[in-house]
C-alpha cells in the first residue's frame, strides 16, 4: 500500500507506539488514566519551572531576532516573490495556530479565575478588580507567547528554505544549524518526537472540537450529548480536514482559513456592538495595560507570586499544549513565509496575531465577566452542570437573535477545527515522504492521501476516546505529556538560532 517513498523508519514506530497505546486504553481504561495521572504528577513535580522558561525564552528569542541583523533576511533567498499576500498569510497563521483552543477557552476559563484567583497572598501584583485580574491572565496565556513558541520552529525551517515548491523536514534544520554531517539516525529521532508531540496536541484540539460541536447542537437541535453525537462530530470533522488537507495548501487550506476569518471578524463584531460595549472596551483597555505591567510576573516570576497548584493547572498546561503544536505546526507555517522577510515574519506570525487576540479576548471573556456578574446569571452554574463548551452559546442567549448567532457558531466551530486539523496532517504527510532527487517536489500525491487518511482516523479514535472517557482533565493530561519532548525539542532550536544570530551579526560587522 505505502511505497518506497514513505520512510517507514518514522511511519510504522510512531504509528504501532499510538495504537499500542489505544489497545492499553481499551483493555483497562481505570489503569491507563491512572497511569497518565501518574506521568503528569511526575511531568508537573520535575518541569515546572522548565515549561515556564522554555516558553519565556521563546518569547525572548523573537524578540531578539526582531532587533538583530537577521531580521533583514528574505526567506528563500533575495530574489524570491511570495505565494501569499499578508492578508492570505495571516489568516491561515491565525486559524492554523491559537484560534482552535479560544473557542473552547475564551468564555469558560475567566469563569474558573473568577472562582480561583490565583495570586499569592502578600504577592504585590495589584489589580482593581477581580474582572482586569482574569482579563490580563487570559492575555497571559493566550497572546504573545504561544505565537512566540510557534514561531521558534517555524523560522528555523523558513531560513533553510531556498525554493518555492521546496518541502523540508526537521533534519535540514539539523544540517543548517548544527552539523552538515549530522547522523541520520539523530534526524529520524528529531522527526519522530515532532511527530510523537503532534499527534497527541492534535488529539487534544480535536477533543475541545467535539465538546464544542456537542455544545452547539444541544442549543440549536435539542440533542443532548452521547457517545454516538460525539462520534458523529468526529466522524465529519475528520472526514472534512481530510479532504481539505488532500486538495493542498493553496486550495482547500486556503478557502477555509479566509472564510473562518471572516466569520470569527462578524461574529467579534456583532458580540462587541450588540453585548457590553463599555465594559468591554473600558476592562480590555485597563487589561492591556495591566498585561504590560505584570508580564514578568506572570511568567518567569510566576512561582514566586502565583499559587502553585493554579500555576500547573493552567498556564503549564497551555505552555506544554503550545508546545506540543510547535513543531509540526511550524512545519506547516515555513512555506507560507516565503518571498518575506525574518522581520515580516515576525509581524504577521507573533505580534499581529497577538493584537488580534487581545481584541477577541477583550470582546469574548469580557462579555463572559459581565454577564457572571449581573445578578441572576450563573454562567458558573453552567459550566459546572454542563461543561466548558455550554458556556460560549449561553452567553449569546443574552443577546437577540441567539438562534441565529448559534448556527453561526456552529459553522464557526466546525470550519476553526478543520483548518488547525488539515494544516497539520498537511505536515504530517510532508515529513512522512523522503525527499529526493526523484521525488524532489512529493509529487506521489496518492501517498500523502494514503497517510493523512490514516492518521486523521487514528487521531480521531484517540479523540473519541479522551471525550467520552476522561474529559478536559485527560486533555490537560495528554498536553503535558505531549509537551515535554517538544519543550526540549525547542530549547535545542533556541541554541541554533542563538548561533546563527552571531554568525550573522559577525559577517554584519566584517
Amino acid at each position: 500500500m505505502l511505497s518506497n517513498n514513505v520512510r517507514h523508519n518514522i511511519f510504522w514506530p510512531t504509528l504501532c507506539i499510538f495504537y499500542l497505546l489505544i489497545i492499553f486504553f481499551i483493555w483497562d481504561k481505570n489503569y491507563f488514566i491512572q497511569f497518565l495521572d501518574e506521568i503528569k504528577s511526575y511531568i508537573l513535580k520535575t518541569f515546572d519551572v522548565f515549561f515556564t522558561w522554555g516558553a519565556f525564552s521563546c518569547f525572548l528569542m523573537t524578540v531578539l531576532l526582531y532587533i538583530s541583523p537577521v531580521r533583514k533576511i528574505k526567506i528563500g533567498g533575495n530574489y524570491a516573490t511570495p505565494i501569499l499576500t499578508k492578508y492570505q498569510w495571516f489568516s491561515i497563521t491565525l486559524c492554523t495556530s491559537t484560534a482552535v483552543g479560544i473557542l473552547f477557552w475564551a468564555c469558560s476559563e475567566p469563569l474558573y479565575h473568577l472562582q480561583d484567583p490565583p495570586i499569592k497572598e502578600g504577592a504585590e501584583l495589584f489589580f482593581d478588580n477581580t474582572s482586569l485580574q482574569t482579563l490580563t491572565i487570559m492575555n497571559i496565556h493566550w497572546t504573545i507567547i504561544p505565537y512566540s513558541i510557534y514561531f521558534i520552529p517555524s523560522i528555523m525551517l523558513s531560513l533553510c528554505l531556498r525554493k518555492q515548491d521546496e518541502v523540508l523536514g526537521f533534519g535540514s534544520v539539523l544540517k543548517k544549524f548544527f552539523s552538515k554531517k549530522c547522523p541520520q539516525k539523530m534526524i529520524d529521532l528529531v522527526d519522530f518526537t515532532c511527530l510523537i508531540t503532534l499527534v497527541t496536541g492534535m488529539s487534544v484540539s480535536l477533543s475541545s472540537g467535539i465538546f464544542m460541536l456537542s455544545g452547539a447542537i444541544k442549543n440549536i437541535f435539542s440533542i443532548n450529548s452521547s457517545p454516538e453525537v460525539y462520534g458523529i462530530i468526529c466522524f465529519l470533522i475528520v472526514a472534512c480536514f481530510i479532504c481539505s488537507a488532500a486538495s493542498g495548501l493553496m486550495k482547500g487550506i486556503r478557502v477555509v482559513s479566509d472564510l473562518n476569518t471572516k466569520v470569527l471578524l462578524l461574529i467579534g463584531i456583532f458580540l462587541f456592538f450588540v453585548g457590553p460595549t463599555k465594559f468591554i472596551v473600558i476592562n480590555g483597555i485597563h487589561s492591556f495595560i495591566h498585561f504590560f505591567r505584570y508580564f514578568f510576573d506572570f511568567t518567569i516570576f510566576a512561582q514566586e507570586k502565583i499559587d502553585s497548584s493554579w500555576l500547573r493547572n493552567w498556564s503549564i498546561f497551555y505552555w506544554g499544549s503550545w508546545l506540543s503544536w510547535a513543531p509540526m505546526t511550524g512545519l506547516f507555517l515555513s512555506r507560507l513565509a516565503f518571498g518575506y522577510t525574518v522581520k515580516e515574519m515576525i509581524e504577521v506570525h507573533v505580534f499581529l496575531p497577538s493584537i488580534v487576540t487581545s481584541i477577541w479576548l477583550s470582546i469574548f471573556s469580557g462579555a463572559t465577566i459581565f454577564f457572571e456578574k449581573k445578578p441572576n446569571n450563573f454562567l458558573y452554574q453552567t459550566l459546572s452542570e454542563e461543561g466548558p463548551q455550554a458556556v460560549l452559546f449561553e452567553i449569546f442567549n443574552f443577546l437577540p437573535a441567539s438562534h441565529y448567532t448559534h448556527v453561526a457558531l456552529l459553522l464557526i466551530i466546525f470550519v476553526s477545527f478543520v483548518t488547525a486539523a488539515d494544516s497539520n496532517t498537511e505536515a504530517i504527510s510532508t515529513m512522512m515522504i523522503k525527499q529526493n532527487k526523484e521525488n524532489e517536489k512529493y509529487n506521489n500525491k496518492n501517498i500523502s492521501i494514503i497517510i493523512k487518511l490514516i492518521w486523521g482516523i487514528s487521531i480521531g479514535i484517540v479523540s473519541w476516546l479522551m471525550v467520552v472517557y476522561t474529559g478536559v482533565e485527560g486533555m490537560k493530561t495528554i498536553s503535558y505529556i505531549g509537551g515535554l519532548p517538544a519543550l526540549f525539542l525547542i530549547i535545542f532550536f533556541i541554541f541554533g538560532l542563538i548561533k546563527f544570530i552571531f554568525l550573522e551579526s559577525k559577517k554584519a560587522n566584517n
